[in-house]
């Protein structure tokens, strides 16, 4: 089973730093790339393709849940953000993520391979 390819969409460094950390530890993650705003990280997904996406929602230049819409054949995505009202139209994006605090990701959600990522 390959792993899955994953990029970081955070603007705030020490953000990025643990959410790099948590994907470390995780077996089947591959860190592809990490981007400080949404326009740098549309110029990489146009010539890459990645499983997965740990998205901030607060982001300079163009906002997460916007950058989200752009996308024709979006990845899985996992929002970052503390503000639980985005969970609805995180749903209704087709974003399958747990509520939870900024830049925290629960141990139960690294501890096996989630179905349907390739």
């Amino acid at each position: 089973m390959s792993d899955i390819k994953c990029i970081i969409i955070e603007d705030e460094p020490l953000a990025v730093k643990v959410l790099s950390d948590y994907i470390s530890q995780v077996p089947f993650l591959e860190l592809m790339g990490t981007f400080k705003d949404a326009i740098l990280a549309t110029e990489y997904l146009r010539q890459h393709t990645v499983d997965l996406m740990f998205l901030d929602i607060h982001l300079p230049k163009l906002k997460g849940m916007a950058f989200l819409k752009t996308l024709i054949y979006p990845p899985a995505v996992i929002i970052t953000t503390a503000y639980h009202q985005y969970a609805v139209e995180g749903f209704n994006l087709n974003v399958t993520a747990k509520k939870e605090g900024k830049n925290f990701i629960p141990g139960n959600c690294l501890h096996r391979k989630p179905t349907g990522i390739h």
